[in-house]
């Protein structure tokens, strides 16, 4: 979650469409929640695609 919060600057156009994917789904979740305190409007949590 570190490396996301240092790296948002690459991502300047919040209305982005992003989408997180982990194993269990925890981590996404996870990063969805610091995505939507950023201000980031449009992104969904996934589980490991399978």
């Amino acid at each position: 979650m570190d490396q996301l919060s240092a790296n948002l600057h690459r991502i300047p156009n919040k209305q982005v469409p992003i989408i997180t994917c982990c194993a269990s789904g925890m981590r996404s979740a996870s990063a969805k929640g610091i995505l939507k305190a950023k201000g980031y409007k449009q992104s969904a949590y996934r589980r490991k695609l399978e």
